[in-house]
């Protein structure tokens, strides 16, 4: 038996496909996990003079930090750091679960040895806020793990 397509029936072939296909996509965005790098970023966007003004005094202070890998070891130099309160913060921008935070009041030396191993290999940004004497700094350098 032949059946015969005319166009009515094509064309509801066509746009029960069309829907089909567009329900699918609705589906898998809806699966697809949205990592923000942050939450909040509408008030962080209006206080950005603050960390402009941070970033300033850091580097008129000379302070900064020096990443370099050694073995199976990460080495943090803080160069002319010396905080009050602060932490520093290694941001991975492709998976916020993989981020790691270390608090700058508990390092008495001017080093902080880290192992590798707690690290994934790829990018990471190193972002550090301070405070010394009242005064705010933030410093922020890019690292890829080997």
């Amino acid at each position: 038996m032949k059946y015969k397509w005319n166009w009515g029936t094509k064309l509801a072939l066509w746009i029960t496909a069309f829907i089909l296909f567009m329900l699918t996509l609705v589906f898998l965005t809806f699966q697809n996990d949205a990592m923000l790098v942050e939450r909040d970023y509408y008030p962080k966007g209006l206080e950005y003079q603050n960390r402009i003004d941070e970033v300033k005094r850091a580097g008129a202070a000379g302070a900064f930090f020096d990443l370099r890998q050694e073995n199976n070891t990460l080495i943090l130099d803080m160069v002319n750091i010396h905080a009050d309160s602060g932490k520093a913060v290694f941001f991975r921008p492709s998976d916020n679960t993989l981020d790691l935070s270390f608090d700058l009041a508990t390092v008495n030396k001017d080093s902080l040895l880290l192992p590798i191993a707690k690290f994934k290999k790829g990018k990471y940004i190193l972002k550090s806020q301070w405070y010394k004497d009242g005064e705010s700094y933030y410093f922020e350098k890019i690292l890829f793990i080997k």
